[in-house]
């Protein structure tokens, strides 16, 4: 089993020290573990490109050649994914939304790529070409979330 572990918050913070108790305890069990924090990646924000060249072709297609599309990969290789990050004003730090907004959404959505390639040559196709739907989507996982 391969987990990989996403850190919001700052370096030596309470988030990383969380999230390393836990990769700790899964390495432990016989896990393979990968911590990663978001203060070392490069990526930047969502441009709206319209066609959006990551739902037509994939992650790596973006017009950002940054950290996002590793990211994902990360995420969709792994058999488990632990993020961890701090609340702000009731709210995820702003990198972490700009994460999401990049390539996740709806883009990520097991059920709304379920039902594109169902209905493949109806909801999939746009006028402009044909859903990229990415089947390690369906692959099962395990989730889970630290919040301090």
């Amino acid at each position: 089993m391969k987990i990989f572990a996403l850190t919001c918050g700052q370096k030596g913070g309470n988030c990383e020290i969380f999230t390393k108790e836990a990769l700790n305890a899964a390495e432990e069990m016989g896990a393979e573990v990968e911590f990663c924090r978001m203060l070392d990646l490069n990526i930047h924000t969502c441009n709206i490109c319209w066609p959006c060249p990551v739902i037509m072709k994939g992650a790596e297609a973006c017009i950002h050649k940054d950290d996002a599309a590793w990211v994902y990969n990360k995420i969709m290789d792994a058999d488990g994914f632990l993020l961890a990050a701090p609340c702000y004003s009731l709210t995820p730090p702003g990198m972490l939304l700009t994460l999401r907004d990049r390539i996740l959404g709806p883009r990520a959505d097991v059920a709304s790529n379920y039902e594109s390639m169902k209905n493949k040559g109806v909801d999939a196709k746009f006028e402009f070409g044909e859903q990229y739907i990415d089947e390690r989507l369906f692959r099962r996982k395990v989730a889970s979330m630290i919040s301090v």
